[in-house]
């Protein structure tokens, strides 16, 4: 197997299935971009993000109002790889235990809504 000292590649390449692959392909992919418009999951440099970088990221996500689960899907995909440019020799120790460290986001969202029993319901309808 060749992964051309791609941090992403292998990090993908170690996950179990073909879904959990194409899911965290398509995050990296946006995370890509995110720093550089003409960027792709296999042109990025991965070793060279540091834990700034991932803070920024982030907060962008908070910005757009992703879900606290949506964003620590991306927080997960950027450690992996992360994991992987330390393993490669690509990432120093101390930038990847920077990055490793960073907090994943509390919360969950806020419900849209919910069904209504047919006693509420009629309760409405009654007023």
């Amino acid at each position: 197997m060749k992964y051309d000292h791609n941090p992403a590649e292998v990090y993908l390449a170690s996950l179990r299935s073909e879904q959990s692959r194409t899911g965290m392909r398509s995050l990296l992919r946006n995370t890509a971009l995110f720093f550089d418009e003409d960027e792709t999951v296999e042109t990025f440099s991965w070793a060279k993000m540091t834990f700034p970088d991932v803070y920024e990221f982030l907060n962008d996500l908070l910005e757009d109002k992703k879900s606290p689960n949506t964003i620590n899907t991306y927080l997960a995909a950027i450690k992996g790889v992360a994991r992987e440019a330390w393993r490669l020799n690509l990432m120093s120790i101390e930038n990847y235990h920077r990055i490793k460290d960073i907090k994943r986001v509390a919360g969950k969202r806020t419900e849209t809504g919910r069904a209504l029993s047919s006693d509420e319901l009629n309760t409405m309808l009654d007023h």
